[in-house]
């Protein structure tokens, strides 16, 4: 999704740095996005932002291209599937770092450079933060920590006119050959339903940095859910047991992959 995002941006005039953890995929995506929009309005820098020195890299990255950050999108995350008394520590830590401390780090890193310009700083969530559902414990508990993190720096921030917020989106397709990490923290193929395309996703994400509006719940039914959360919660665990949600099936990956 990051990728659609960033050739959205392009294609309105705006200049882009991309960040991904594997340099190799990184460069791959920075060169075919220059094919098309050319170099100037381009820049990219690889790590691993779960570490501070990292995420300073990248910071400074950044400005060392461009000179200022008007927006800084928190996309990156690690998918889970398994129930959480199955989950092994690893698996929670790993989840807690990618989700939650990655997003910390690199916001605290272009903390400054965002700031003085009064630009916003966006997070990308998912329903799964408004309610917690079965089988996603910790990721969830991970996206719903950024809601409250959002709040801190909008409050915090008002007198530089820093805006920052949260867009909850709804089941987005994932790329091909998609993994995301199962109890014991093996990757495995995860097939599910689709609510959004990934370019549905995109143009959400930055029509809700556009609006600033610090909780943007994406549809009507992530709106009613939580207005549900707010007003009938045990209705909605009541319903949540019923439906059983916790029924997901995952296809581990081929070794030789």
């Amino acid at each position: 999704m990051g990728y659609v995002t960033a050739e959205l941006l392009l294609n309105l005039g705006a200049r882009v740095m991309l960040h991904g953890r594997d340099h190799e995929r990184l460069k791959e995506a920075y060169s075919r996005l220059a094919t098309h929009f050319g170099e100037d309005r381009l820049g990219f820098a690889a790590g691993d932002l779960t570490s501070k020195e990292s995420a300073a890299k990248v910071a400074d990255a950044a400005w060392q291209r461009f000179g200022r950050l008007d927006v800084l999108i928190n996309n990156a995350g690690t998918s889970m599937r398994g129930r959480f008394g199955e989950l092994s520590y690893e698996v929670i830590d790993r989840l807690l770092r990618d989700n939650l401390l990655g997003s910390l780090l690199i916001t605290r890193a272009c903390w400054k450079l965002v700031s003085e310009g009064g630009g916003r700083v966006w997070f990308v969530s998912t329903l799964g933060a408004v309610r917690g559902f079965a089988g996603v414990s910790v990721y969830g508990a991970a996206k719903a920590a950024l809601t409250s993190i959002s709040e801190s720096l909008t409050v915090e921030s008002h007198p530089a006119g820093l805006k920052s917020g949260v867009v909850y989106l709804p089941f987005v397709e994932n790329d091909p050959g998609k993994t995301i990490l199962n109890a014991q923290g093996a990757l495995v193929h995860h097939e599910r339903h689709a609510d959004w395309s990934q370019a549905r996703a995109a143009e959400q994400i930055l029509r809700s940095v556009a609006k600033g509006k610090p909780k943007d719940y994406s549809t009507l039914s992530g709106r009613l859910l939580a207005l549900a959360e707010c007003l009938i919660p045990s209705v909605l665990t009541t319903f949540f047991r019923r439906k059983n949600l916790h029924q997901i099936t995952v296809v581990p990956k081929p070794v030789s992959e």
